[in-house]
């Protein structure tokens, strides 16, 4: 967790929708270049499943 000095809590707050705005935009364009969850979720470090509940994404199978 990072301590935010006082005075400083609306500068930090927008500053972080904006990454989240540019993460989303992110998996936007990865997902339209036809990467699956599983590596979208390997280069975001987040679980694919948790990709798939955010984006409309269909879940591949291996075979």
């Amino acid at each position: 967790m990072v301590k935010v000095k006082k005075g400083n809590e609306k500068k930090v707050a927008k500053e972080l929708e904006e990454l989240m705005k540019i993460r989303k935009l992110l998996m936007v364009i990865l997902i339209r270049d036809g990467v699956d969850s599983s590596l979208l979720g390997d280069i975001l470090e987040i679980d694919a499943s948790t990709i798939r509940h955010m984006m409309p994404m269909k879940k591949l199978k291996r075979s």
